[in-house]
């Protein structure tokens, strides 16, 4: 099961008194799970809890979030004029498999949310 945790927090890395610190002005929030010995095994960083939840929600089947994710993905595909429609399909079969993708895209069509 994927779970997220706090793996940055606000202030001096690694610490105020070493010439090389860094103030860390913001949190960071890592999505990964524990395998059966107890070691973490880390899947991707996010900037806000609920974009983490949000990873946390698809990578556990989340159909809904599996969704979310999709309109997420072609929303930042678009608004970046990336025009080729091969390579969103690319990028969105990559992320979630080629079946959950065309579900999401069937369940949309019958929604009248895409032709």
């Amino acid at each position: 099961m994927y779970v997220y945790i706090q793996s940055e927090k606000t202030g001096w890395y690694p610490s105020p008194r070493q010439e090389n610190s860094v103030w860390l002005s913001g949190s960071l929030w890592t999505v990964g799970y524990y395998s059966p010995d107890g070691k973490w095994n880390p899947e991707s960083d996010h900037e806000t809890t609920e974009k983490a939840a949000d990873r946390v929600s698809y990578l556990n089947g989340n159909l809904a979030a599996q969704r979310k994710l999709t309109w997420d993905m072609i929303y930042d595909f678009t608004k970046d004029e990336l025009t080729s429609l091969a390579e969103l399909t690319e990028t969105l079969t990559a992320n979630m498999g080629k079946d959950v993708l065309l579900s999401i895209l069937q369940q949309a069509k019958e929604e009248g949310v895409i032709l």
